[in-house]
């Protein structure tokens, strides 16, 4: 070998000795561990996600819950239990006197309403009981009936627990209408419409 050559040769170990130390390949050398950035956390994780039927059930009192409408607040829950079939009743309220309740119901899947006080007034033919009433030219035939168990975990001037009879009707076009007498008082109506999911936003108080 001349000694051009060998120079060649010498150049080449060297460089392969420098890129070996720099991939850590020898010794002298080690790779850089990069940290991975936490990923954010998602506030409905532990619900099953955002968007979840699981966030409707886990509502309480100070939550904000958006409709197209308005923002409300839940400012107490009822929670019903008729024979082992439970439901909530979420009152929702925006502040400015407009107060609405949601309940959420689990029949074959999340079943949510929206209902408003319907004067008995309101309603032309019929009443608590009945195969079926007439309410504003729309008559809502008898659905569903029963007496169930009330409980709020809420300290409110209302009572805390007791029974609750009910008469749920529903009309051709899928609107609802509700008889409730709580604990033998008299009866009040209330006006409903069922709403999917993604038609409401649910923001959970902070903790």
């Amino acid at each position: 070998m001349d000694f051009f050559g060998f120079i060649v040769l010498i150049l080449i170990v060297a460089g392969g000795v420098v890129i070996a130390k720099r991939k850590g390949l020898l010794g002298g050398g080690q790779t850089k561990q990069i940290e991975a950035k936490p990923r954010p956390k998602d506030p409905f994780a532990d619900l099953g996600g955002l968007g979840s039927d699981a966030q409707f059930w886990a509502l309480k009192a100070g939550d904000l819950v958006k409709t197209d409408e308005k923002d409300f607040f839940v400012r107490r829950t009822v929670v019903c239990n008729d024979s082992g079939y439970k439901w909530q009743e979420h009152l929702l309220d925006d502040g400015a006197g407009t107060r609405i309740w949601l309940t959420v119901e689990d029949d074959e899947g999340l079943d949510l309403g929206v209902w408003t006080k319907l004067p008995i007034a309101d309603i032309s033919s019929g009443q608590a009981g009945d195969a079926s009433v007439v309410s504003h030219a729309k008559a809502f035939k008898l659905k569903e009936n029963g007496t169930a168990q009330y409980e709020s975990g809420l300290e409110t001037d209302s009572p805390q627990r007791g029974s609750v009879d009910y008469f749920q009707y529903e009309a051709a076009d899928g609107s609802m209408l509700a008889y409730q007498r709580y604990d033998g008082a008299t009866w009040e109506a209330s006006i409903g419409e069922r709403r999917r999911s993604s038609d409401l936003e649910i923001y959970p108080a902070s903790q």
